[in-house]
């Protein structure tokens, strides 16, 4: 009997046998055995190309190698559908080639003293009109009174100076464009970048983390602009993309090239800011983007809107708004008011929001952040699912007109699911959620089935009785009700603190990586900044009465 070879299997076969092969290392021996297993294993092992973990000296490297691959066999690069890379520090040296692509000189070439003449100056965010966001800082409805009108984002304070040495300062567009032509190191980096995105046209989810926040996201943006037409038209039509820093002490610029790319249709990005300028400049209802997710982010009322607005159809929001750390970034001001009204243009396609801080969040005294309630989303016409932190729905407010209703009348009647986070640190929490409980026991928000609350278990301890009622009432009028424990007495407060746990890689005994998405179906590989390391909410036990 003739014993079968495994080159005698057909190659949907060996396919199949590649795909759960789970070392690179031992795909390359595969490649190198035959033909037909190169050809078998040749798609899986360029599947996907991560350069998160890869030492900053050989980031350069692989990208150069990588170039000159695709360049000569496009049919390699076709098999390519996740790309991660973590770019080097622009202070850091790059080594150079002995052999550089003639593509990648030509346009290194082409680039030099084109900026000054191509680059079109952006609107700055400090002369942008109230009515860019009409009511951002307005806190006027039927029930409130009226506010003076503010400045929709603000990055000076009138009654201060120049702002501080030691805070991350924005460089203007004049000044940027006169550093690109100095800084041969940081140009090629970026142009290689450009040019191997141009070739990975089956490319499905990009993941770029950049180490330093000064200037990275504002060349990228120059690149893409520099033959806007031309390189457009080439980009992959990549439908998920990760982009934030990796920096602990500060966060970087938002980067108007991350929504460049026309097939997107879900954006997640993390430690990011706005400058003194508008960066995203994307026209209206045009990508197919149907989930934004913003991690410790802090991002002007005028670019959130217009983000925001871009999407033909959102469906889901996710936003966690960061604590300002600096000078700088405290005087970037926020309004909750603004977050819903950024939202307001998608109404009638929003399923899920969630409007909330992060896990060690802690409120600035310095802030100069608009703090009053949130206002409703009774007018979110598709809106099923609400998650929110009780101080978005409150307000922040240092006054005793208290109003529990806020957070029955936010709701739509067609809502289905409530998530009050950090419930513990608002003292209107329990009476508002009675009043939500009332509402359905009188028939209002019929499709309302799950109210779910995040607190610490002293407070759980200490509003135990009151909880048990609570979850009473829930089972009466066939709804769940659920408390867990978000160990709000377990935060990092310390800015020394966070640098040094997240350069040890851990940020706390109890801690873990926190998957992304509204139901945490996304996998995205660990941060370094720690921005998803958080304790795992358990769900804590309410005994019956």
């Amino acid at each position: 009997m003739m014993v079968a070879k495994l080159s005698d299997l057909p190659p949907e076969l060996l396919d199949r046998v590649c795909y759960f092969v789970d070392r690179k290392q031992t795909l390359v021996h595969l490649s190198r055995c035959s033909r037909q297993l190169c050809a078998a294993a040749t798609p899986h092992l360029y599947r996907r190309i991560d350069l998160l973990s890869t030492p900053t000296g050989d980031v350069d490297k692989h990208l150069d190698t990588l170039v000159s691959l695709f360049l000569s066999h496009a049919e390699v690069a076709s098999h390519v559908r996740h790309l991660a890379i973590r770019m080097p520090d622009s202070r850091a040296p790059r080594e150079e080639s002995t052999v550089r692509a003639p593509e990648i000189q030509e346009f290194i070439r082409r680039l030099d003293g084109i900026f000054p003449s191509n680059e079109k100056p952006r609107p700055s965010l400090e002369t942008q009109p109230t009515e860019t966001i009409p009511g951002a800082f307005d806190d006027t409805n039927e029930d409130e009174e009226d506010l003076d009108a503010a400045s929709v984002w603000s990055t000076t304070d009138e009654s201060e100076e120049e702002i501080e040495g030691g805070d991350e300062e924005e460089a203007s567009n004049e000044d940027m464009s006169g550093k690109l032509s100095q800084k041969a190191t940081e140009v090629q980096r970026w142009v290689i970048l450009v040019i191997l995105l141009t070739r990975l046209q089956k490319l499905v989810t990009l993941d770029l983390e950049f180490s330093q926040p000064a200037y990275c996201g504002e060349i990228f943006d120059m690149i893409l602009r520099f033959n806007e037409r031309a390189i457009s038209a080439r980009l992959p039509k990549i439908e998920k993309i990760c982009f934030g820093y990796s920096s602990v002490p500060a966060r970087g610029l938002l980067c108007d090239g991350t929504f460049s790319f026309p097939g997107l249709t879900s954006v997640y990005l993390h430690r990011v800011t706005s400058g003194a300028s508008m960066t995203f400049l994307g026209e209206s209802y045009t990508l197919p983007m149907k989930h934004l997710e913003l991690r410790d982010c802090r991002l002007s009322p005028p670019e959130l809107n217009n983000i925001v607005k871009s999407a033909k159809s959102l469906k889901s929001f996710i936003y966690e708004v960061g604590e300002p750390r600096t000078t700088y970034q405290r005087r970037q001001n926020i309004s909750y008011r603004s977050i819903r009204l950024a939202l307001e243009s998608q109404k009638d396609s929003l399923e899920s929001i969630w409007v909330d801080y992060p896990h060690d969040y802690l409120f600035d005294e310095l802030s100069t952040d608009e703090t009053r309630p949130i206002g409703s989303f009774r007018n979110f016409t598709a809106l099923k699912r609400l998650r929110i932190a009780g101080t978005y729905i409150f307000g922040f407010v240092w006054t005793d007109n208290l109003d529990v209703s806020r957070l029955v009348r936010a709701l739509p009647e067609q809502i289905e699911a409530v998530h009050v986070t950090h419930a513990d640190e608002d003292e209107e929490t329990m009476e508002g959620v009675q009043l939500v409980m009332n509402a359905k026991a009188e028939g209002r928000l019929p499709q309302l089935s799950q109210l779910l609350l995040d607190m610490s278990r002293p407070y759980f301890e200490e509003h135990e009785l009151e909880l048990k009622r609570l979850k009473q009432q829930a089972e009466e009028v066939g709804m769940d009700f659920g408390i867990y424990d978000n160990y709000s007495d377990d935060r990092i407060v310390s800015d020394h603190d966070w640098v040094r746990f997240s350069r040890a890689g851990n940020l706390g005994y109890n801690r873990e990586e926190i998957p992304w998405g509204f139901d945490e179906e996304v996998q995205w590989p660990k941060r370094v900044s720690g921005c998803m390391q958080r304790p795992r909410y358990g769900e804590i036990y309410i005994a019956s009465s």
